[in-house]
């Protein structure tokens, strides 16, 4: 004797109130990520949170605050270029894509990266107990001047959110770190500029004896190209 079981065959009838709750899951879920997600990347104002932690160098915890001269250069710089791609619209500059990336993304690296390579080479200055020439210093001064006066009001204040004092500081922690590398450079035998913060040497100079880390949930949270200016 055969015995014959009876499958039974989807019906989208019956089960249409059992998909529908599927679906609907399904979407608020989707929508609670999506929310989460974009609230993580959400672009935050730099001048409201130059305290928040951005980089560790070497174990030593560097904050916005500490960046916001090589914020303020690298923007300084990009747009100068982009004012010569289009004088009026330089946003157009700032969004193009080269070398496998945005202009305005390169430009945020530079920034990160240059801080890293001036702390890293500040710390081992005073390792080795470098000092400023009278020359040194006087030029320092000038240049402190002439930067932070060059700066607009607004960019000092309400953009970036630093003092004369914190832009002055960053700039005498480079001159320490100019120094230190010219003298690496020497010891070591490489030609000037090579321990630059985009040369291989560094690179590998980084690899070999130091350590850092970015903190992407806040250095990637900045609008680059629209920090201390308008577009």
């Amino acid at each position: 004797m055969k015995i014959f079981t009876k499958v039974s065959r989807f019906s989208y009838k019956k089960n249409r109130f059992v998909i529908t709750a599927v679906l609907s899951i399904a979407v608020i879920i989707l929508l609670i990520y999506s929310k989460n997600n974009y609230s993580h990347k959400k672009m935050m104002t730099y001048s409201k949170n130059v305290d928040k932690i951005c980089a560790v160098v070497n174990g030593k915890s560097l904050t916005l605050r500490n960046f916001a001269f090589y914020v303020a250069y690298e923007e300084g710089e990009v747009e100068k270029q982009a004012l010569v791609y289009d004088s009026k619209k330089p946003s157009k500059y700032w969004n193009l894509h080269m070398n496998g990336y945005f202009i305005k993304y390169s430009a945020r690296n530079a920034a990160i990266n240059m801080g890293i390579h001036d702390e890293i080479f500040y710390q081992k200055a005073l390792k080795d107990n470098v000092k400023l020439t009278k020359l040194e210093k006087d030029t320092l001064k000038n240049n402190q001047e002439d930067f932070w006066n060059d700066l607009k009001e607004e960019e000092k204040d309400k953009k970036l959110g630093v003092s004369k004092k914190d832009i002055y500081d960053t700039m005498e922690k480079m001159a320490y770190a100019q120094k230190e590398q010219m003298l690496c450079e020497e010891i070591d035998g490489v030609e000037h500029g090579e321990y630059d913060f985009d040369q291989d040497s560094y690179k590998d100079l980084l690899k070999e004896n130091n350590s850092y880390k970015i903190a992407k949930d806040v250095w990637q949270r900045l609008d680059f190209g629209n920090i201390t200016l308008d577009h």
